[in-house]
């Protein structure tokens, strides 16, 4: 058993906070997505990197897909400890992220995706992702009347709750 040293979450943010961590980026958000702000700067700086980590995706008891991060931490520590320089462990985050997406709407029953939540004002992110969905022929919906932060959470949540009924 191993002791949990954070509340669970399923924000991607704290996914950005943790990885900015190890990186030695920022250790204490100071101002609302620091942590994720001064990852994408410096994975701006690196994007000639290809994919470098894995995916793994769990199918739980509820009928969730749930994207396994662990490995994630485990290659990028790696990678720390191997000198890959830390720009280029950064756009590989952001690469890994971008497709976990693209793995993770593999596994659903419907060809659009919208971008919703904080995540998506990361701009990297959000061209990486929607770049590689468009070119697998999915829909990519990006919320217009509706803030892409937070605000347009429930957005995304309606729509998926309306293909599972």
């Amino acid at each position: 058993h191993v002791p949990r040293f954070s509340p669970l979450t399923s924000s991607v943010g704290r996914l950005f906070d943790g990885v900015s961590a190890l990186l030695g980026l920022c250790q204490v958000n100071t101002q609302p997505a620091e942590a994720a702000r001064l990852l994408q700067q410096l994975a701006e700086t690196d994007t000639e990197q290809e994919g470098r980590y894995d995916h793994l995706v769990s199918l739980d008891s509820d009928g969730m897909y749930r994207l396994q991060w662990d490995p994630l931490l485990t290659h990028i520590c790696q990678d720390l400890t191997a000198k890959v320089p830390v720009s280029a462990i950064a756009f590989a985050f952001h690469q890994w992220l971008a497709t976990a997406m693209l793995v993770l709407a593999r596994l659903q029953h419907s060809r659009d995706v919208i971008f919703c939540g904080g995540v998506f004002q990361n701009r990297l992110l959000q061209s990486i992702a929607q770049t590689l969905l468009l070119d697998y022929g999915y829909n990519v919906h990006i919320p217009t009347r509706y803030p892409c932060h937070d605000g347009a959470i429930a957005v995304g949540q309606l729509y998926y709750q309306k293909l599972c009924v």
